[in-house]
């Protein structure tokens, strides 16, 4: 009951601006959602499952608002992305695809709809997938409400008069931090159009004085470039939250001497601990919040608790997922029962520092071996991305015709007059020879998954066509 109060409260005094820069009125607003409601109600009944398959507009926000609020599963759908995976989605998970056109908002609805389904099941998010199908991740109505309740008491310095810039596919959970702190704290949202283009997001926090921006690390590797940073003003900027990759180190150092105003943060958690599970405030504290420039996901809060064994992090708590959707085995392969407590094995190489911080060192599928040494390609980006002159970077393994490893480094330079060999050279320094790959690209960008991280296969499928 919550979450269900909590919407029909808060739709009223909702202020979103669509992606094309105009402000949604009260009354457009209310009738749409009205009208979106008595669809659901007349369509649906508590058992179903929706996908939410439309542009990522104002409509689309206030379609998930009435799904959390009347009780029905949704999954959230990308309209750019292939009909095949659609397709794929629909058939494997029997949801209903509700699209632009399946809303009449040209009738008049008396007023809100009230009804409501006492479903367990909030969403459903499908991981990226690079190959196969993705995994259905269930999330329980009371993980979401924890996450909720935990951000409006946690972030007390947002209120109403913040501007946040929802830049976040819907299909990737990180969204929903806008959406929890669009109903705590009434602030303005305004929907981003940026569709990866980073001179379209440093135009819109400079159009919009965006003061709050829950985003993925990469975005402000970028923003943040020698290259890119001088052509715009982000000066407006207030609160800053990264998360859902690793928070490389030259973005801790960039946001300290240019945005040294802004409170920043760094999230951690998986899609089946339900978005985020811990948090650190960067303090630019350099002993408790760095290790190899890797930067601390800090603690756990709000009824998450991490455990770690054989180096590998456990999560357990409210927020845990219910299940992979049709996926019994993959589900038994992922959770695990200690002492009576159910935990999700997370696959992330991590240790824990004296004041309890948590830092991600690699993943457990990352660690391969080069020349007969255990070697882990998230280390391996580290030493790099500590080298002052290079903005981000990616590693991946190749094998060679002799079935061994063979490491292909990809970077992204602040200062073009740097090459190859002088990377080389700096490697030298800091590593191991067998650690030092043994192919280095230079490259403009990074290629994205749907969840906007670095594509390692997409990385490996252009080496290997070279």
């Amino acid at each position: 009951m919550y979450l269900s109060a909590l919407i029909e409260r808060q739709v009223p005094k909702l202020k979103i601006f669509s992606k094309s820069g105009q402000k949604v009125d009260k009354e457009t607003l209310l009738h749409d959602y009205a009208c979106i409601k008595a669809y659901l109600l007349e369509n649906f009944s508590a058992n179903d499952i929706v996908g939410l398959y439309l542009e990522k507009d104002y409509r689309y926000v206030l379609l998930l608002l009435a799904c959390m609020s009347v009780g029905i599963t949704y999954i959230p759908l990308n309209d750019k992305w292939p009909k095949e995976r659609i397709e794929q989605i629909q058939q494997f998970s029997k949801c209903h695809l509700i699209t632009q056109e399946s809303i009449d908002f040209s009738k008049e609805i008396g007023q809100n709809p009230q009804t409501r389904y006492d479903n367990e099941i909030l969403y459903i998010i499908f991981t990226s997938g690079s190959t196969g199908m993705p995994k259905g991740v269930k999330i329980k109505r009371s993980g979401y409400e924890n996450f909720v309740k935990w951000a409006n008491s946690y972030f007390t310095k947002i209120d109403s008069g913040d501007r946040m810039l929802l830049t976040t596919d819907f299909t990737f959970d990180i969204s929903l931090v806008d959406i929890s702190l669009l109903l705590t704290k009434s602030l303005t949202l305004y929907i981003s159009d940026f569709n990866n283009n980073i001179f379209k997001l440093l135009y819109e926090i400079e159009k919009y004085k965006i003061t709050a921006h829950s985003t993925v690390p990469y975005n402000y590797s970028m923003l943040l470039n020698e290259n890119i940073y001088p052509k715009g003003d982000m000066s407006s900027l207030k609160h800053i939250m990264l998360g859902g990759a690793r928070f490389p180190y030259n973005v801790y150092e960039d946001l300290q001497t240019k945005l040294p105003n802004v409170d920043a943060y760094n999230f951690y958690g998986p899609t089946e601990a339900t978005i985020y599970c811990s948090i650190q405030k960067i303090e630019y504290n350099k002993e408790q919040e760095l290790y190899k420039s890797n930067v601390t996901i800090g603690k756990p809060f709000f009824n998450n608790h991490f455990k770690l064994v054989d180096d590998e992090l456990l999560i357990s708590g409210k927020q845990l997922m219910v299940e992979y959707l049709n996926e019994p085995q993959k589900t038994k392969d992922a959770l695990v029962e200690l002492d009576g407590v159910l935990y999700y094995k997370t696959g992330d190489v991590a240790f824990a520092n004296e004041a309890g911080n948590y830092f991600i060192t690699g993943r457990k599928d990352d660690t391969i071996k080069v020349s007969g040494y255990r070697v882990n390609l998230s280390d391996i980006d580290a030493y790099l991305l500590n080298i002052p002159y290079i903005n981000n970077a990616a590693t991946i393994a190749i094998e060679n015709e002799t079935a061994e490893h063979e490491l292909v480094a990809y970077v992204i330079l602040n200062d073009a007059s740097k090459d190859i060999k002088e990377i080389r050279n700096d490697l030298k320094e800091v590593m191991p020879s067998y650690q030092i790959p043994k192919y280095i690209k230079i490259v403009d960008k990074f290629p994205l998954n749907n969840s906007n991280k670095i594509c390692k296969l997409t990385l490996k499928k252009e080496f290997l066509q070279k």
